[in-house]
């Protein structure tokens, strides 16, 4: 007779399983502050695992992350472990972040109830794309990023303000902020006061390519708008000729990033999907 428990174990004491299934998470909160996760076990084997990220840097960014053995999926494993994660959490939406051609999770997600609220593209572009839009001499004041108390506090506002209707809202702390900056390059990430409101560009070094995450203000005019494109044009006349390659990540909504990907004659691409389950009624109908 089969035997099925969910235990929570801290991230440490699960990664002989998780380098066995080839899985990383090395770079993650969860192994950062080696938190605890929900381990599911078929006759005390590890089959599986399940937890919430907390992404304290969007609003209503609580992912939720199933995983199961190959072996022994489709035998209502990841919902038993989805159904503890509703038990044991007060939210009333969770997210999830898929590939786009993840076929099996799509259908997993949607059974369970999630619907897609956005798609990303996730392209890299090389300096010969680049250079049709730099040595234009935009004029815009900007910075150099560098970690210091009043930048702290800035910052901390900025994002605290996006949280103010999010459920874990009052968590959203220094230590986190400074451990998610802690992955990001220094060197070439800059800041801008736009309509006296701080934006900030912040990048992730991988060899010849440099990842840009862009951070904008709340903009609402074409002009506030225009001047905040210009932000990112100065930023690629700082790093163009310093790397082979910069990658991005654009949603579906981002008129800034869409407007970029258009100058840079780059074809919006579904490379990644979010759904999204934000009914609490839903949560009761599955555990009950």
């Amino acid at each position: 007779m089969e035997k099925i428990n969910i235990r929570k174990i801290k991230y440490s004491s699960i990664k002989d399983y998780l380098i066995e299934q080839k899985i990383e998470l090395d770079n993650t909160a969860i192994a950062y502050f080696d938190q605890e996760i929900n381990t599911i076990f078929l006759n005390e084997k590890i089959i599986g695992f399940s937890f919430l990220d907390f992404n304290y840097i969007h609003p209503y960014s609580h992912y939720l992350n199933i995983y199961i053995s190959p072996e022994y999926r489709r035998r209502g494993f990841g919902t038993t472990l989805f159904n503890q994660l509703i038990l044991e959490t007060s939210l009333d939406r969770l997210q999830c972040g898929i590939e786009n051609d993840n076929l099996e999770v799509k259908l997993f997600l949607e059974k369970i109830g999630f619907i897609l609220i956005k798609t990303t593209c996730l392209p890299i572009v090389t300096i010969s794309d680049i250079k049709p839009l730099v040595g234009n001499n935009h004029k815009i004041k900007f910075s150099k990023f560098k970690w210091n108390k009043i930048l702290e506090k800035d910052f901390y506002n900025f994002y605290y303000n996006l949280h103010l209707n999010n459920p874990i809202g009052s968590s959203v702390t220094t230590k986190y902020l400074k451990y998610y900056l802690s992955c990001y390059s220094k060197k070439y990430s800059y800041q801008a006061k736009i309509n006296d409101q701080i934006s900030y560009i912040i990048c992730f070094e991988h060899d010849d390519e440099l990842e840009v995450g862009y951070f904008r203000a709340n903009l609402e005019s074409q002009e506030t708008k225009d001047i905040s494109f210009s932000f990112i044009l100065a930023f690629l006349d700082q790093v163009h000729d310093k790397f082979n390659k910069l990658s991005f990540e654009v949603d579906d909504n981002d008129e800034n990033g869409l407007f970029l990907l258009k100058a840079l004659n780059v074809v919006f691409k579904n490379d990644y999907l979010t759904y999204q389950l934000k009914v609490p009624y839903k949560f009761k109908s599955l555990v009950s």
